[in-house]
């Protein structure tokens, strides 16, 4: 099969890579511009061989903290946007994955999420995978497990402001939920990808500080509302056998990979 990767060079499309056993095309920024309808365009009409797009590209900033930059970060959601709607445009066949806020529309990420769940919802050829809380190998380092293994290692307290429910999914599970509907025909246009078990974010941080070995003070200023986790039985229904990795499993793959030189 070949198979078009878009945000190949991020964490999610770095793994694919390393997962699907097919013809990829991996292109980057500067070779394919998602966000130029006639760059797309060109693509696909060159290269009319790709039958299907795994669609995992945005824009940056993706750090949180860079939206103080209003200007900035509403172009990073515009942008987003119009990659989804370029590549639906063309592409004959799509697996887009989104974040798990989409179906509750909660700031602009949530709203940027949910304009281009409505786009995939239209559409006969296209999967939408909403993913929860991806952790793992490759991971922004301002990810909560990320920040708190680099608090560990600086002897430094983990600060939680809002301890919460938390859904998550270990990214090479996700990679391997890519694979399988990559060859796999679904009966649902969405499905939510997360563990069947949300957590809470001192209990991650706990998880970290064992697989770590270390002690430092975890700190909670406030709890807040639970996260919106999502059902995940349309994914059960449609992988029955599917076992997740565990949380320390995850974590210690992801501390073993990035923390331990």
């Amino acid at each position: 099969m070949n198979i078009l990767i878009t945000g190949a060079s991020g964490s999610i499309g770095q793994q694919l890579q390393r997962r699907l056993h097919s013809n990829l095309y991996c292109p980057s920024h500067a070779e394919l511009d998602l966000t130029q309808y006639y760059d797309v365009k060109w693509y696909f009409e060159r290269y009319p061989e790709i039958e299907l797009v795994v669609h995992c590209a945005v824009a940056p900033p993706r750090r949180f903290s860079e939206r103080r930059n209003d200007e900035e970060y509403g172009q990073k959601i515009n942008n987003d946007i119009c990659m989804a709607t370029n590549v639906l445009r063309f592409a004959p066949r799509v697996i887009v994955v989104n974040t798990g806020v989409a179906e509750h529309i909660k700031g602009d990420v949530g709203w940027s999420a949910h304009v281009i769940s409505s786009l995939c919802s239209n559409l006969m050829n296209v999967l939408e995978l909403r993913a929860f809380g991806v952790y793992g190998p490759g991971e922004d380092k301002d990810r909560f497990p990320s920040y708190c293994f680099r608090q560990i290692l600086n002897d430094e307290p983990i600060i939680i402001h809002q301890n919460r429910f938390m859904s998550y999914i270990y990214i090479g599970d996700l990679c391997d939920i890519i694979a399988h509907f990559a060859t796999t025909a679904t009966k649902y246009k969405q499905l939510n990808v997360a563990d069947p078990f949300p957590i809470t974010m001192v209990d991650v941080a706990t998880e970290c500080i064992q697989v770590a070995n270390k002690e430092v003070e975890i700190k909670v200023e406030g709890n807040g509302e639970d996260y919106i986790a999502g059902s995940i039985w349309k994914l059960l229904d449609e992988m029955p056998n599917w076992t997740p990795v565990s949380l320390k499993e995850g974590l210690k793959n992801l501390y073993e990979t990035t923390y331990i030189l």
